[in-house]
């Protein structure tokens, strides 16, 4: 790779831009390529950043950006292989959860290392505990983080909360609670939860924040020991197990990614979801008309936490940050 202080530079002034979404014109003396890989995107982001790319093109015409999309499930396959081929790109744009694997694969530049000054002059622009916490690992910042999903919630149809007698006004705030709308939801011919309950990521991180709600934990504090058996994370696992005990989801959950599980909140045969912020707007990416009408709400919590940590009402994560290839 030529000029690869130059293109380090160029880079970083491209993720500012797309961070906060504006122009600046750049100084390069000769023509630089950037290459970027962006995995996943909802339809509305995924129209959207092309023309972040191409108003970046226009006002620094000495730059091309080569963009090229990829499905989401494939992104950490698809690192792995380019890394080992030494063929990965510039630029990624992923989710802060792959960091921790990235940087011990060696695939990753820290911003706080590369470019101190540019850390420090963005860093106030940031709430503190996304820049501090987000795509952060041994105490370096990896991460630029354009917008952060939010969870755990849940998604219903106010329509199908009325047609099974509950008043979409009132969701459930406890584990018992669901369960009572879920065998109501059930008695009118609905499944309660479309529960996505597969070994997939983001089905996964729903489950880690159910969790997390509970006092539960995958690592402790100093991350020296997993975890996972302790009651928050095993009473969390216990809550899921009575929905599927009760007949109260739909067949199959287990296998069911989270985007098959909306699709039964779209076509309203189940009571709710879960998942992030970020369930509304898969909802319509998913073919839901426009005048279609869906809730979110904070997940019920658990009726007394169990785990041994402090229970948290939500968690962050980085949807696409825009990390820097070490090579």
């Amino acid at each position: 790779m030529k000029n690869t202080k130059k293109k380090r530079v160029v880079f970083f002034s491209f993720l500012v831009i797309l961070v906060t979404l504006c122009l600046v014109g750049i100084s390069v003396a000769g023509a630089v390529e950037i290459e970027l890989w962006h995995f996943g995107g909802l339809d509305t982001e995924l129209g959207y950043i092309p023309k972040v790319v191409a108003d970046f093109e226009a006002a620094n015409p000495d730059i091309t950006v080569k963009r090229t999309q990829f499905p989401w499930d494939a992104r950490l396959e698809k690192m792995i292989v380019a890394h080992r081929q030494n063929a990965l790109p510039d630029v990624i744009m992923t989710d802060s959860f792959e960091v921790p694997n990235l940087v011990e694969m060696g695939i990753l530049t820290p911003y706080d290392v590369e470019f101190p000054d540019y850390y420090e002059k963005w860093k106030p622009l940031f709430v503190e505990e996304i820049w501090n916490e987000v795509s952060t690992y041994n105490g370096h910042k990896y991460g630029i983080t354009p917008y952060c999903a939010i969870g755990p919630m849940i998604v219903f149809s106010p329509r199908v909360f009325e047609k099974a007698g509950l008043d979409p006004q009132k969701p459930p705030k406890t584990w018992s609670e669901m369960i009572d709308y879920c065998y109501q939801l059930k008695e009118a011919g609905f499944y309660g939860v479309s529960l996505s309950a597969s070994t997939a990521s983001n089905d996964m991180m729903s489950f880690m924040d159910i969790a997390y709600q509970n006092g539960g934990r995958w690592l402790n504090p100093d991350e020296s020991e997993v975890v996972v058996n302790g009651r928050g994370v095993v009473d969390a696992l216990e809550f899921y197990k009575k929905l599927y005990d009760e007949d109260l989801v739909q067949p199959g959950s287990m296998q069911t990614h989270y985007i098959d599980a909306l699709k039964l909140i779209v076509q309203e045969e189940a009571g709710f979801a879960f998942g992030k912020d970020w369930v509304h707007g898969i909802l319509f990416d998913l073919g839901a008309p426009p005048d279609a009408e869906f809730s979110l709400s904070i997940m019920p919590g658990p009726d007394a936490v169990t785990g041994e940590y402090p229970p948290v009402s939500t968690t962050l994560q980085g949807g696409s940050d825009l990390m820097i290839i070490s090579s």
